[in-house]
């Protein structure tokens, strides 16, 4: 239960952006840094 609380509060700073790659990858953008983190 802990921890999914946690991913939840995680969920909400993170903005989830997908990108029309090849791939489809998903990236995670951070509110507070504009790298992206790729999953």
């Amino acid at each position: 239960m802990r921890t999914k609380e946690h991913n939840i509060k995680e969920v909400r700073y993170l903005e989830i952006v997908f990108y029309p790659d090849k791939d489809d990858t998903l990236h995670v953008i951070p509110s507070n840094s504009p790298k992206l983190l790729p999953l």
